[in-house]
């Protein structure tokens, strides 16, 4: 399957700041564009990001990330998990599958509340080849 996307975003510098955060935390800085600040789109493995604004307006995020992670599912079936921000506070969600990748997004959807309008998001499925098949993991 074969993605192609057109992202065209102006970001003021806290929000360049808040996305540098929230690709740290995910462990991957992605390349960035120097003549506009805006971060370049890689192919990635089983991870999503959305930064929402739009219409001068900021869109929650979690129902976006949660729908990429239903795509990219069958990039790894062992967990799944979102992280959303915003006023510099980290929420984070995440669960093993006790079945299928399905299974841990079922759990995470039914946290949505927590994540409340949060505007910027990362969200990841991941196979278990380090270490247990849990929560924590």
């Amino acid at each position: 399957l074969s993605l192609s996307l057109s992202l065209s975003l102006s970001l003021s510098l806290s929000r360049m700041a808040a996305l540098r955060r929230l690709e740290r935390i995910a462990g991957h800085l992605a390349p960035v564009n120097n003549n506009n600040l805006i971060p370049s789109l890689a192919p990635t493995c089983g991870i999503v990001g959305y930064v929402g604004y739009e219409g001068g307006k900021e869109g929650p995020a979690f129902d976006f990330l949660l729908e990429g992670l239903r795509i990219l599912e069958n990039r790894g079936y062992d967990s799944a998990g979102i992280t959303t921000m915003k006023d510099n506070v980290l929420t984070t969600t995440k669960y093993a599958s006790s079945r299928s990748t399905s299974d841990a997004l079922s759990r995470l959807a039914k946290h949505k509340g927590q994540h409340k309008d949060n505007c910027v998001g990362i969200a990841h499925t991941r196979w278990a080849t380090h270490g247990a098949k849990t929560d924590t993991n």
